[in-house]
């Protein structure tokens, strides 16, 4: 299936298996999973376990840290 993933200035289209989640969509990005704090799909967050259908496009945010 083709995702594409967006993240800061960056765009991605990739090609993952049926079942892949936003985690394994990271992953295929190279972008470490502790960098990103949520995901967003369709206007909703959504969480990193979240299985992917064909075509959808994911925006990523970073995780906010600091005191």
């Amino acid at each position: 299936m083709k995702i594409i993933v967006n993240y800061v200035k960056s765009r991605w289209e990739i090609d993952l298996p049926e079942g892949d989640t936003i985690a394994d969509a990271i992953v295929a990005v190279g972008i470490p999973i502790n960098d990103i704090g949520f995901a967003i799909i369709n206007g909703k967050v959504v969480r990193k376990d979240c299985v992917l259908k064909d075509g959808e496009d994911i925006t990523l945010y970073a995780a906010i840290v600091g005191g």
